[in-house]
């Protein structure tokens, strides 16, 4: 079985470093740069990626409801 990578989230570049992108293939789970994110055509566009700030506050606001 073939899997597409998945953009979950991007993560802001810090002290000069690039931004990043978490993807997720099948189990796995990568960093790539937004350079590299965007020169493969990953989806979604890394625009529409969420903070990881963002992205981590919804997905445990999300776990606590599920407990409820």
């Amino acid at each position: 079985m073939t899997y597409q990578p998945q953009g979950r989230y991007r993560i802001q570049g810090e002290k000069g470093h690039p931004n990043l992108a978490f993807l997720e293939i099948g189990k796995i789970a990568i960093e790539v740069t937004e350079q590299e994110y965007r020169d493969r055509g990953y989806a979604p566009d890394f625009d529409q990626l969420p903070w990881k700030i963002n992205f981590c506050a919804f997905d445990e606001k999300d776990s606590r409801s599920d407990k409820d």
